[in-house]
């Protein structure tokens, strides 16, 4: 498989992938997950004004979308990555949900396309040339906001 960066904005994608779903004509399927990754901040409570010496952790939520042909033989799969940083968590904190988290596509929207908050990610992994044209009919719609019946 080979990776493609696309030059689309992620918002259009899931519009299109909304609009396609309430037409029920959506010719593809659809995941999105949710997940929440700690990484250390190099703050500590203390360089904050508190009393311990325990370390901040940064927190990062990550949203994936893939979306995949119905059958398998088309050989993409189109991916939208949103990294938001969301902030630190003290450790007595509760602590973030570990693993992905199953989301729907309305859930993805509002918490992942967001102006002016997190970078996404948008590409399209392909088996060879003949899966990148199959893969540019259904991304032509999308780019040009057109459903197909």
């Amino acid at each position: 498989m080979e990776t493609v960066p696309l030059d689309i904005a992620p918002q259009q994608v899931v519009r299109w992938l909304r609009d396609e779903r309430r037409t029920g004509a959506l010719p593809v399927d659809i995941r999105a997950t949710r997940s929440y990754v700690p990484q250390e901040s190099g703050v500590r409570i203390d360089d904050i004004g508190g009393d311990a010496a325990e370390p901040l952790d940064a927190i990062t939520a990550v949203g994936l979308l893939e979306v995949t042909p119905r059958t398998d033989r088309d050989g993409w799969a189109l991916s939208i990555r949103v990294e938001d940083d969301i902030g630190a968590r003290l450790p007595e904190d509760e602590s973030a949900q570990e693993g992905e988290e199953e989301i729907d596509l309305d859930t993805f929207n509002a918490d992942f396309i967001v102006p002016d908050r997190g970078t996404a990610f948008v590409s399209v992994d392909v088996e060879d040339s003949a899966s990148m044209a199959r893969f540019e009919e259904l991304f032509d719609s999308m780019l040009k906001n057109i459903h197909p019946k």
